[in-house]
């Protein structure tokens, strides 16, 4: 994961890419990666909300599948 924090006046705005590679033990082989590119931004002192497009391939079946996905999610810290 990359990812960089940048300040626009007073908000703050962290902008990352992400990419992760999974073994499928039925498979036995690496067969599926997941690239997500997004942002987080703060909107409360313990609260944050990311928005994020995330593309999946995987290799185990014949033909390849391939899935692409957009999420939203409001992360809350405790």
């Amino acid at each position: 994961m990359v990812e960089r924090t940048f300040a626009i006046h007073s908000h703050h705005l962290t902008p990352y890419v992400r990419g992760e590679a999974y073994y499928v033990s039925t498979a036995e082989k690496w067969s599926r990666t997941t690239e997500d590119i997004g942002f987080l931004f703060p909107i409360r002192r313990r609260a944050e909300i990311e928005a994020y497009y995330e593309h999946m391939n995987d290799t185990s079946k014949s033909p390849n599948q391939q899935t692409h996905g957009i999420g939203l999610v409001l992360n809350l810290y405790f």
